[in-house]
């Protein structure tokens, strides 16, 4: 290969590399970002399905220790080619190799499985509404905001609290909650005479929830997919400069001067 073609290659390495320890800077900050501003969200979402932990937290610890990885691996791959170092080369080459592999089933993953957030949500949802939701507690003011928030009332709708524990602690016509009423300082038509227009129960709340998810998931399978394409021209720049490094090292010192 020729000494021309393996500096290109090397000044092209060196510049994606910096930009990957930028974004793997800009990841880290992120999920920080995330950790710390979408905590309460984080509550409230995870005792929408009454799990301990889920979406924002988890998704801000993995951007945390990603962001950190990506931007070590990047570190590697600039030693790497700028002292033309072929066991920093080799190891850099491996990890991106097993990095794109990575993003591109995961984004896979996201597109596929967004088509079924539907059926992967509906039965956890559905036991939380017919067997812990109760007014008043922590479970329950989750509920209770997130369907004030979006109008909304059940998962499919407000015949989801039919047989439920609070529809049977409570003596009322209508089996659903004050929060899916439209007016809450005047639930009693909603709760027990059910006119259409005082009610949200024939809007489920998958609906606003799923929009936001799935806003998400195309959002992040598209960058897994970017920087899956990038990595590939990374190993390629790198098998570059890995296969020129015995032609011409002993005439270029190792930021391209002569020794």
């Amino acid at each position: 290969m020729g000494e021309k073609a393996v500096k290109v290659s090397k000044y092209l390495l060196i510049a994606f590399n910096c930009l990957f320890l930028l974004a793997g800077l800009g990841l880290l900050g992120g999920g920080i970002w995330i950790v710390t501003a979408f905590s309460s969200f984080n509550d409230t979402f995870s005792q929408f399905l009454d799990v301990e932990s889920l979406m924002y937290d988890w998704i801000g610890y993995v951007a945390i220790g990603f962001g950190a990885f990506v931007a070590l691996v990047a570190f590697l791959g600039c030693c790497g080619a700028i002292c033309e170092n072929k066991c920093m080369l080799g190891s850099f080459f491996v990890i991106i190799l097993i990095f794109a592999l990575v993003e591109i089933a995961l984004a896979i993953l996201v597109f596929v499985y967004a088509g079924n957030l539907k059926s992967i949500l509906e039965s956890p949802v559905k036991n939380v509404i017919q067997n812990t939701y109760l007014h008043g507690t922590a479970v329950g003011n989750s509920y209770d905001n997130i369907q004030k928030e979006h109008h909304c009332c059940g998962f499919s709708g407000g015949s989801d609290y039919a047989n439920s524990v609070y529809a049977n602690t409570h003596n009322r016509v209508n089996p659903w909650p004050p929060s899916c009423c439209t007016d809450e300082n005047d639930t009693s038509p909603c709760t027990d005479i059910n006119p259409p227009t005082k009610s949200n129960s024939d809007k489920g709340c998958f609906e606003p929830i799923s929009e936001i998810l799935i806003g998400y998931s195309g959002l992040i399978g598209g960058v897994a997919i970017g920087l899956a394409a990038i990595k590939i021209l990374s190993m390629v720049f790198t098998c570059c400069v890995y296969c020129g490094i015995g032609g011409h090292s002993a005439k270029v010192g190792p930021f391209g001067g002569r020794p």
